[in-house]
C-alpha cells in the first residue's frame, strides 16, 4: 500500500511545486512594472501615468476611422449622471440636461397631457408604440432615451412600465386602488379618474420641474470655470490630443 501511495505523492509534490513556481513567477511579473518606473523615477524620466497613446502608431489605426464616424455611430454616449463610475471621471467630456417624457394613453387627459408637458418644455407620448424605448432607433431614428417617465396613470398594458424597466429608467407615476405600486419607482398614490384630480397632479408636476430647472441654473458654475459645450463633430475635433 505504502509503494502504491508514494507515486500518487510524488505527482502531487510535483503539481504543487508547478503551482508554487507559477505564483512566484506571477508575483514577480506584478512588481517588475512598478519596480521599472520607480527606477526610472529616481532619475527623472518616467511619470506615474503611462498612457498608450504616446506610443508610436506603427499599425496607422489613427487614420482607420474619423471623428465624424464615431459622432454619427453615437459612440460618444454613455449613462446617465447618477451612473457615472468615479474612475471615468477623466475620460468624461460632459453631460446634457436630462429629458422628462410625460405618457398618459386616456384619450380624454390627452390635451391635458400636452398641455402639461408644454408648460414645463419636455416631452409627451399619448399613444404608446410597443419598441418606443427598446427600438427607438428604428421607431423614432433616435437614440436619446428620457431620464425619467411621468405615468399620469398606469397602463392598463404596461407595455411602456416594462420598456422603461428594460432600459432602467426611472418613473414617477399616479397609482390608484387597482394598480401596483410596485411597478413604479416613485408611486404617488391617488386617484387617476377625475379630471379634477389629474389637473392637481399636473399643475404640481409642472411647477416643480419648472423650479427645478430655475434652481439648475443658479447653480451652474460661474463664467470663470469652463462649461461643457455641445458635443458636435467640431467640437470634438477640436479635444486636445492625448501625449
Amino acid at each position: 500500500m505504502l509503494s502504491r501511495f508514494l507515486p500518487s505523492c510524488r505527482g502531487l509534490h510535483h503539481v504543487k511545486s508547478h503551482t508554487q513556481r507559477w505564483r512566484a513567477f506571477c508575483a514577480s511579473y506584478a512588481t517588475k512594472p512598478q519596480e521599472e518606473m520607480d527606477t526610472k523615477s529616481k532619475g527623472g524620466t518616467a511619470s506615474s501615468v503611462v498612457s498608450p497613446l504616446s506610443h508610436p502608431d506603427y499599425f496607422d489605426v489613427s487614420n482607420m476611422t474619423t471623428i465624424n464616424e464615431l459622432f454619427e455611430a453615437r459612440v460618444h454616449l454613455g449613462h446617465k449622471t447618477g451612473c457615472w463610475n468615479p474612475l471615468m471621471k477623466s475620460y468624461l467630456y460632459g453631460s446634457r440636461n436630462g429629458v422628462i417624457l410625460f405618457v398618459n394613453e386616456r384619450p380624454q387627459f390627452e390635451r391635458l397631457t400636452q398641455a402639461t408637458a408644454r408648460d414645463c418644455h419636455e416631452y409627451f407620448v399619448t399613444q404608446w408604440r410597443s419598441g418606443t424605448l427598446t427600438n427607438s432607433y428604428m421607431l423614432l431614428g433616435t437614440l436619446r432615451l428620457p431620464d425619467l417617465i411621468v405615468f399620469l396613470s398606469v397602463p392598463p398594458s404596461k407595455t411602456a412600465i416594462k420598456e422603461a424597466s428594460m432600459c432602467n429608467i426611472p418613473c414617477v407615476g399616479v397609482v390608484d386602488s387597482d394598480c401596483d405600486p410596485n411597478l413604479i419607482t416613485y408611486p404617488i398614490p391617488g386617484n387617476d379618474d377625475t379630471p379634477s384630480s389629474l389637473k392637481l397632479y399636473c399643475r404640481l408636476l409642472s411647477e416643480v420641474i419648472k423650479r427645478a430647472k430655475e434652481k439648475r441654473k443658479q447653480d451652474s458654475p460661474t463664467p470663470k470655470t469652463r462649461r461643457p459645450t455641445p458635443l458636435t463633430p467640431d467640437s470634438l475635433s477640436k479635444l486636445p490630443k492625448h501625449t
